[in-house]
């Protein structure tokens, strides 16, 4: 997925199911979010994923950048170091 402003990328993310996760293969993992710090569209981009993310009914990881996890956090993730990855956020229909 693509953020756009004015024509110009502001960002990208996905999500992908991680085949290398042998613990926890059925997660959904956030694939990559790169963001133009000054365009401001990662909450909105990151919302959408984990909305797509919902009809999934997986769990969703990330590996946060350092000094990221606040961010990663606010949007309902929570630190879970063990497995690969650095966060995890539970997504369901409900």
């Amino acid at each position: 997925m693509a953020a756009r402003l004015d024509g110009r990328l502001a960002g990208i993310g996905g999500l992908t199911i991680d085949p290398a996760n042998t613990r926890r293969p059925s997660n959904a993992t956030f694939l990559c979010c790169k963001i133009v710090p000054s365009a401001r569209v990662g909450r909105a981009l990151a919302e959408k994923l984990l909305t797509g993310a919902r009809a999934l009914g997986r769990p969703v990881t990330v590996n946060a950048a350092a000094g990221s996890e606040p961010f990663w956090e606010s949007l309902g993730f929570v630190a879970e170091p063990r497995y690969g990855y650095s966060h995890v956020i539970l997504v369901s229909e409900d």
